[in-house]
Order: C-alpha cells, then sequence, then structure tokens
C-alpha cells in the first residue's frame, strides 16, 4: 500500500512538472500574446533613441499583430526609465531602448549609475547603429578643427558645448578634446537629445558633438558648422568633413549603437523570441529605409552576441577614462 501511495505521488509530482515546464514553453514560444508591450526611451520626445523606438515599434506591431507602446519616462540621466524596467517582470512585456552614451558609458564613469551592468537588466538586440560629429554654430569664427582650439584658447572659460546628459557620448567625446588640447569649455548637460539640438540650433551653445540620426535634419543648415566626422571614413552625406583621425585625432574613431534592453533574469529562450523579432524588423526593406532616414544604420547583432558585446562597451570605456583622466563631472 505504502509503495503504491510513493508511486501515485511521484506521478502526480512528475506530471505538475511537465505541465508547467510545458506551460511556460507555450507562454514563452507565444509571446507577445498579451494585449501590449511597452517599449520605454529614458529621454524625452523627439529625439534620436525616441525616433528608432518608435520605428522598431511600428514594425513590431505589424509582424506581431500586438501593440507596441512607447512610453517616454525622462529623468535621472535615463535612469528613471531604467529603475522602471529593472522593477518589471521579466516576462518580455517590458522593454527599454537606449544607445552607448545613455547606457553603456554611464557605468563606466558615473557613480551615480547604481545598477549591475552584468547582471541587473538583460541585453536582448542591437537594432542599429550611429556616427558621430563635431559641430559649431555658425557664427563662431572658426571652420576648421585648428582654428576652434585656437579661439577657445584665447577665450577661456567663454565657450560652452552642450550634451544629451552626464557621461553621455556629446559629453565624453567633447570633454576629451577639451582635455587632449588643454581647452576651458563649460559643460551644460541636458535631458535627451532633443533639448540639447534645440538649444544648439537657437545659438545657446556653442559646440555639440551628436550623432549623424540626432542632427540629420540639419546637416544643411546654416546655422550649423561641421568641423569633423568620429566616424571611420569621412561621410557620403558630408564629404568635404575631415575625419578625426584625419586631424591626429585616431582615439576620437567612435561608432555608436543602440540597443533594446529587458528586464534583469529574462529567460534566454525569451530573449531569443524578441531578438529575433527585433533582426526581422530591421531586416526588412521598408524599415531600413526609414531607419536610414535619420541616419541610423541597420545594423543588428542578436542578444547572445549582444550582451558579451555591451559589457565590452562598458569595460573599454572604463579603461579610457583612466587612460585619459575623464570624470563624471558637469
Amino acid at each position: 500500500m505504502r509503495r503504491n501511495v510513493i508511486c501515485r505521488a511521484l506521478v502526480f509530482c512528475a506530471t505538475a512538472y511537465w505541465m508547467a515546464v510545458t506551460a511556460f514553453a507555450q507562454a514563452q514560444e507565444a509571446w507577445p500574446s498579451k494585449q501590449r508591450v511597452t517599449i520605454i526611451v529614458p529621454y524625452p520626445a523627439g529625439g534620436y533613441i525616441d525616433a528608432v523606438a518608435r520605428f522598431l515599434a511600428e514594425g513590431l506591431r505589424q509582424s506581431e499583430n500586438q501593440t507596441f507602446l512607447v512610453v517616454n519616462k525622462s529623468g535621472g540621466n535615463g535612469r528613471i526609465g531604467l529603475g522602471d524596467l529593472v522593477k518589471s517582470d521579466p516576462d518580455g512585456y517590458t522593454l527599454l531602448t537606449n544607445n552607448d552614451g545613455g547606457i553603456g558609458i554611464p557605468p563606466a564613469v558615473d557613480p551615480g549609475f547604481t545598477f549591475d551592468y552584468k547582471n541587473g537588466y538583460t541585453p536582448v538586440a542591437q537594432a542599429v547603429e550611429a556616427q558621430y560629429l563635431m559641430a559649431v554654430k555658425s557664427d563662431l569664427p572658426a571652420r576648421t578643427l585648428n582654428e576652434f582650439v585656437a579661439y577657445a584658447k584665447a577665450n577661456p572659460g567663454k565657450l560652452n558645448y552642450g550634451s544629451s546628459g552626464l557621461a553621455s557620448t556629446p559629453h565624453i567625446t567633447a570633454a576629451y578634446l577639451a582635455s587632449q588640447f588643454g581647452l576651458d569649455l563649460v559643460h551644460v548637460p541636458y535631458q535627451g537629445a532633443a533639448p540639447v539640438l534645440n538649444d544648439f540650433l537657437a545659438g545657446v551653445t556653442d559646440l555639440y558633438m551628436p550623432s549623424v540620426a540626432s542632427i540629420a535634419g540639419h546637416l544643411t543648415n546654416p546655422r550649423v558648422r561641421f568641423l569633423a566626422t568620429l566616424a571611420p571614413k569621412r561621410l557620403p552625406q558630408l564629404p568635404e568633413v575631415p575625419t578625426m583621425a584625419e586631424l591626429g585625432m585616431k582615439e576620437m574613431t567612435i561608432i555608436g549603437w543602440l540597443g533594446v534592453f529587458g528586464p534583469p533574469k529574462m529567460p534566454a529562450d525569451l530573449r531569443d523570441r524578441i531578438s529575433d523579432a527585433i533582426e526581422k524588423v530591421v531586416a526588412d526593406p521598408g524599415h531600413q529605409q526609414k531607419f536610414r532616414s535619420i541616419f541610423a544604420d541597420p545594423v543588428t547583432r542578436p542578444g547572445r552576441e549582444f550582451a558579451p558585446f555591451y559589457v565590452s562597451e562598458v569595460e573599454k570605456w572604463k579603461a579610457f577614462a583612466q587612460r585619459t583622466g575623464f570624470k563624471m563631472t558637469p
């Protein structure tokens, strides 16, 4: 009798375990079966990250036949939106988009970035790449990098540069430029790319190191003068603008990226399911045209590659800060 009871108990446990595993697998395969997936953009609407997120949401909405809602949760240099992400369930219904400057550099140099970049959230996939530029307002008496350096040295503390936030790529590249030439420039941080671009175009800030995507609509704007590109080679849209490497600043060759992230402890198979969906959108010729319209290059990395790449990016910037003496100050 006792043996029969034990056998029945074992059969019950095995059945329950099999049902749980099957249900979990079905739930993973069914993503997205709920009505809505939220994509957090941790910056105000209107910037480059926001635009890419909305293109992704549109493509995912079409391919997955579900609602993908972009929600802007700005503040704290991107940390408010990231905080909401890490508190979410790892079920694939809350995601976040951010780029190298927003989530790649801060873990390396920002003491206020308290999230664990290795385990505190899940890199799901890279969606696009971006190139960066050195831009000044056109009424500044500088038409080349050397002329800008000479003018800044003659006017210490009188020129400023805007950035999309502390420890963003525009911040760290401009600070590095200043340190290399011994320039006294004033940093003016903003909450995202849209507000800093607005003030730069209005002439409030003198220098800006934007991604091409974030300033794409103003490549021929007479209020803007481009002195260099941080890309590996000259850009076809601005063939007359030299690279930083050509100007002797090889260390300032930078390729940006934008990725999608999930909450911590997201199962690998779910991460891969979402990654596959993102790759499908980015590979679509129609959506590629939309990304390229804002100068975001449709270059993807799946989650299994993006996760180690992301960690390597953070550690690259850690080494950069140690080598150059970059400090996390306004």
